[in-house]
């Protein structure tokens, strides 16, 4: 065997182990067994795939053919050039991604896999949201979404005297002792406060689906 064979045989072996490897890793991390993963491809490809055809992957001994790896790929929620170890990152570029805009690797595997097999919803949600926080518009009464949602998803009450409001929307310290209140005012808590915020939430989307559809019509998103 010559320099150059021996190197086409060792790159073969490499990506063989490589391929195996993954493959048994995803297949590891769905808690499913080779023959439930073959039932899978089975029922995805409409044609029988044996255990020990997925055992022979899982092996190094053969590779899976296109039809198969593609198969996988959906079923693993991951790119077919991970599987064949031409990158490390489950989507190409996810890590890159994740570095930039703060969003969790799970995250933006599940926008790209979506994206893959022609389901587009989830995205345009959150380009709408987007879309709220960096357009201002007079009229638009209210913070974006997304810090609504911020602000609802993080808030604690760590009030340490009791609030109350108002019907003219002042807000002083409750301070009364006898455990009555204004007959013009509402004691704040917790739960008051979220329900306005969520409240908030509700008018806030409202607006931003009335501005996208007048940019969409004005050709601006």
């Amino acid at each position: 065997m010559n320099d150059t064979s021996k190197w086409r045989y060792c790159q073969l072996e490499e990506r063989r182990a490589k391929i195996a490897d993954n493959l048994k890793s995803e297949r590891k991390k769905m808690g499913i067994s080779q023959i439930e993963l073959a039932n899978r491809l089975s029922a995805l490809l409409g044609n029988e795939v044996a255990q020990n055809t997925i055992s022979s992957w899982e092996q190094g001994k053969t590779i899976p053919p296109v039809d198969r790896l593609l198969a996988l790929s959906h079923i693993f929620r991951c790119d077919c050039g991970y599987l064949l170890g031409d990158y490390d990152e489950r989507t190409h570029n996810a890590l890159e991604i994740c570095r930039e805009t703060g969003l969790s690797e799970a995250s933006i595997e599940n926008l790209c896999f979506l994206k893959k097999w022609g389901v587009s919803d989830t995205a345009r949600v959150i380009d709408f949201l987007l879309f709220d926080s960096r357009e201002r518009y007079t009229g638009h009464n209210y913070r974006s979404v997304l810090d609504l949602l911020n602000f609802f998803l993080s808030y604690k009450d760590t009030q340490t005297v009791q609030k109350q409001v108002f019907s003219n929307g002042k807000i002083v310290d409750y301070t009364d002792t006898d455990g009555t209140i204004s007959t013009n005012a509402i004691r704040l808590n917790e739960r008051l406060i979220e329900n306005a915020v969520l409240t908030e939430i509700q008018q806030a989307l409202i607006s931003v689906k009335a501005k996208i559809k007048e940019a969409k019509n004005d050709g601006k998103h």
